[in-house]
């Protein structure tokens, strides 16, 4: 019984020796995965502003667009030709109706 039981004795430790080496791997990837979950939200932020940039450049472009008529007209000067610069609300009812007789 003896020689039966050698062998399982030697083959206990070999397989010991494989299952604590698998535990090393298992445990480096495990610190590995847990470094990479650290990066993620720096890594989605980074992703987020890449796609946001043309759109903000696209965005700027278009305020730049609507904005140009306004501040062109702001830089020159108005003329004025009397009654064409009054608005409607300036005038009184008694302006604009005809005097009778």
């Amino acid at each position: 019984m003896l020689a039966a039981e050698q062998p399982q004795a030697h083959g206990q430790p070999q397989a010991l020796q494989l299952v604590e080496q698998e535990l090393a791997q298992a445990r480096a990837e495990l610190a590995t995965l847990h470094e990479l979950l650290k990066d993620i939200p720096e890594i989605f932020e980074r992703k987020f502003n890449q796609r946001l940039q043309p759109l903000l450049a696209e965005n700027r472009n278009l305020r730049q667009q609507l904005l140009a008529p306004k501040q062109l007209a702001l830089l020159q000067p108005r003329q004025t030709s009397g009654l064409a610069d009054l608005e409607l609300s300036d005038l009184n009812d008694d302006e604009l109706l005809p005097k009778a007789g």
